[in-house]
């Protein structure tokens, strides 16, 4: 009865755990896509020289952030300005990441704008490693407390 007690608790656990793990590594692929589609925005403006809500239409076809992209594109076709659109498309983006580009600022000029597409960018790859070290802390951490609650458990049922 106590080895099936013990089992309970360590798969309990474990699927706690896993659970954990792969919530936190979509939010880390997503922040990392994100972040790559700034990157992707940005340079279609600066060097190709395409309307943004042309490459905001072609970023919903985005795996992780184009959920987000596509609801932008749908404001945009709405007939709201750009800024109402970005910030609507993204108002349900969770975390500080979510925050830093629904404050993205699109008025001034293409340089204005380039200036605050690279800061955007630069804030979510900066984010994208704390995160990801944060992470990988956490399964470390997570890792010794499993081995020492199996261990707990071995002198308890010996």
């Amino acid at each position: 009865m106590k080895l099936l007690g013990a089992l309970c608790i360590l798969s309990g656990g474990a699927g706690g755990f896993l659970a954990f793990l792969a919530s936190a590594r979509r939010e880390l692929r997503l922040l990392w896509d994100l972040s790559q589609a700034v990157g992707l925005l940005q340079s279609g403006v600066r060097w190709k020289k395409i309307p943004v809500p042309r490459i905001v239409d072609d970023l919903s076809a985005r795996e992780m952030s184009g959920v987000y992209f596509r609801r932008v594109t749908d404001g945009l076709k709405s007939n709201l300005p750009l800024q109402c659109a970005w910030e609507k498309g993204f108002e349900d983006l969770p975390g500080e990441y979510g925050a830093a580009i629904r404050a993205m600022e699109w008025g001034g000029d293409e340089k204005q704008v380039l200036g605050a597409l690279e800061y955007l960018r630069l804030t979510l790859c900066a984010q994208y490693e704390r995160r990801r070290e944060e992470l990988r802390r956490k399964g470390r951490l997570s890792a010794a407390a499993a081995l020492c609650l199996a261990g707990v458990l071995v002198v308890i049922l010996a």
